[in-house]
Parts: C-alpha cells; structure tokens; sequence
C-alpha cells in the first residue's frame, strides 16, 4: 500500500512536471510569435511618444508622396484624363517647386493657431492640383477645407490657368468657423470659402 502511494505522488509529480513544461513552451511560443510580430511595429511604435507631445495637426496628416506613389498617380491621371503622362509630370513638378506657395503656408501657419509643428507637405493634394491644371474648370467646389492646404492649392492651380487665359473660381465649403485661415492673399483672389453647411452651400 506504501509502494502505491510513493508511485502515485510519483506519477503526480510527473504530470505536474509535464503540464508546467507544456505551459512554458506554449508561453515561449506566444512571446516568439509576439516578438515576431511587434518587429514589424516597434520603428514606428518608437515614434509614437515623440509625435504626442508635439504641436501638429491631428486630422490632415500631411506627407509627401514616395517616387513610387508619384508614378502611380501620373498613370493614374493620364488614364482618367487621356492626357500625357509627361504633361502629368510636369505639373507635378510644377507645384513641388512652387516656392511662393510654400513660403505662403509656412509663414501662414505661424500666425495661425493649428499648430507650431506643422510642416506642409502635399500628399494626395498633388492630384488635384495636376487635375485641375490639366481640365482648366471654371469652378471647383471642395467640400472640407480644414486648414485651407488644399484650398490653396486648388487656387494656385487655378492662378496658373487665369495666366494662361482660362478663368477659373474657387468655392470651398466648412462648417467650422476656424476652418481655412490659410487661404488668403493672392490666393484668395481667385475664390471663397463657405461657412455652414455644405448641403447648404452647394
């Protein structure tokens, strides 16, 4: 009777020995597969306490297109448009090196309230601007104007077409009060923003 109770606590410390074993593999296995796949994240997870105390803006996230993105989107308009891709390209460029743009926003952006941090660039703004460059419309309506980035690009593109003898206006509709203390100065010529609701307006 003795010798059955030593082999049963035996066979119990076996099994406690096992399941423990299985229970760290298993947790080995979860944290491997974790680690594998917080890779993927931890550069940009990094960067997430940097970006939360500066000032920028929360909605726009404005960013510049890669070269790869940049193709893209000149194949894209030449499909759409049946205009040339190198026309495309050029107007691409045409505002990537619009220097009195920038320094507009830069400098607007300092007195604005949006944020100290900002830094402009245009992302999927580059499209419309070629668009409109390239079908010279005689009115663009862009509902949401936020900051007034796009409006001032839309205006930019359709300063270009008035020089080249194709009047174009601008009508950009916010609800928000505060909304488009960008678009201003030269800029402004050539359009106005709406306040209230865009139903409304339009």
């Amino acid at each position: 009777m003795r010798q059955q109770r030593r082999e049963d606590a035996r066979m119990e410390e076996e099994e406690r020995h096992l399941l423990e074993k299985n229970r760290q593999e298993e947790a080995g296995r979860i944290e491997r597969r974790r680690d594998f796949a917080l890779s993927y994240y931890g550069g940009t997870l990094s960067r997430i306490d940097s970006w939360a105390e500066k000032h920028t803006e929360n909605s726009n996230f404005y960013y510049r297109l890669t070269p790869m993105n940049r193709s893209y989107l000149a194949s894209l308009l030449s499909a759409l448009t049946a205009k040339p891709r190198e026309e495309i390209t050029g107007y691409l460029d045409e505002i990537e090196n619009d220097q009195d743009l920038r320094s507009h926003l830069e400098s607007a952006l300092v007195d604005s309230s949006y944020g100290k941090d900002i830094k402009v660039e245009y992302g999927r703004r580059l499209g419309w601007y070629a668009f409109a460059r390239l079908m010279k419309p005689k009115i663009v309506v862009e509902t949401g104007v936020d900051h007034g980035v796009g409006s001032c690009v839309l205006a930019s593109a359709l300063l270009r077409n008035r020089d080249e003898g194709f009047e174009g206006r601008y009508y950009g509709t916010e609800i928000r009060r505060e909304g488009g203390g960008l678009f201003r100065g030269k800029y402004a010529e050539v359009g106005e923003i709406l306040y209230g609701d865009s139903i409304e307006s339009l």
